[in-house]
């Protein structure tokens, strides 16, 4: 599942801290207001993609459900 990172933030390799999915590559969200998932973190968030997602993205696919269904996004 799409997860929202900013670029500072990034997401990890799995087996690092608490990371258990591996993200391939972010996308730019369509339109504003996607932030950050970290708590105390308010910058424009990327949508990273597992690759999965990835390869469905390469094939036109915009709209991701972020882990845990707590949304969806869609990437330019």
């Amino acid at each position: 599942m799409a997860i929202v990172r900013c670029a500072n933030h990034g997401v990890g390799k799995p087996g690092t801290g608490h990371w258990t999915h591996q993200y391939v590559r972010s996308v730019m969200p369509d339109g504003g207001g996607v932030v950050c998932g970290r708590a105390a973190c308010e910058q424009v968030g990327l949508i990273w993609l597992e690759k999965d997602e990835s390869d469905s993205y390469d094939q036109g696919v915009r709209v991701f459900g972020l882990l845990r269904n707590r949304a969806k996004v869609r990437a330019t």
